[in-house]
């Protein structure tokens, strides 16, 4: 882990009024974010509310983790940000993409462009 950070957003929140009456709103309450380095994803981070019923969300990128398999494949390649640019061996380095990551699958109608928009 190389980050915590917390802080306050809106969430859902049940309240108990008298006569054991549930009302259902929004405050501000405090959400935390653990950013983790891991060795087959790359940067992942995970958001919790500090609230019950501590509703969590699990950030991942399918690029970080295609490019973390390529490395232990010996595949050479080159990224700008979270793009890749140079592919040194297009078809060893496809054998390390997952079938749940494919653009065709991610919603990406299939574009075969270097750095698609749909999430990869």
């Amino acid at each position: 882990m190389f980050l915590v950070l917390a802080g306050r957003a809106q969430a859902p929140v049940w309240h108990v009024g008298a006569n054991y009456n549930l009302e259902k709103k929004k405050p501000y309450v405090n959400h935390y974010s653990f950013h983790i380095l891991d060795r087959d994803w790359g940067h992942v981070t995970i958001k919790i509310s500090g609230h019950p019923p501590f509703p969590a969300q699990v950030i991942l990128n399918g690029h970080e983790y295609v490019a973390g398999q390529a490395r232990k494949a010996g595949i050479g390649f080159t990224k700008e940000g979270n793009c890749f640019t140079a592919i040194a061996d297009t078809s060893g380095f496809a054998k390390h993409v997952p079938a749940k990551l494919t653009p065709a699958k991610a919603g990406g109608g299939g574009s075969q462009r270097p750095c698609p928009s749909n999430g990869l």
